[in-house]
């Protein structure tokens, strides 16, 4: 199976800053997994306006995706605390 590329959006790097260091480590190896396995167990495709979307759960936190099989790309949309990522979509 062939690995995906990882991108980020413009505006993770700013989801990011308000995350403490330990935190953005379990993100970072979550992302990192995705490149093998852009569906792994647990993810689930968001409904509404937004179905392109996937996430997945790292502790409080969720990783909001889209995926892109024919180019065989990964683009990480936004992350945030589990409470208010919802909102933004």
């Amino acid at each position: 199976m062939s690995q995906y590329q990882i991108e980020f959006d413009r505006r993770v790097k700013k989801d990011l800053r308000s995350i403490n260091s330990q935190e953005i480590t379990k993100i970072k190896q979550a992302i990192a997994k995705l490149a093998d396995n852009p569906r792994p167990i647990g993810c689930k495709k968001l409904k509404g306006k937004n179905n392109d979307y996937f996430r997945i759960r790292v502790g409080n936190y969720r990783i909001i995706y889209a995926i892109e099989d024919s180019k065989l790309l990964i683009l990480i949309v936004c992350i945030g605390h589990r409470q208010e990522i919802y909102e933004r979509f």
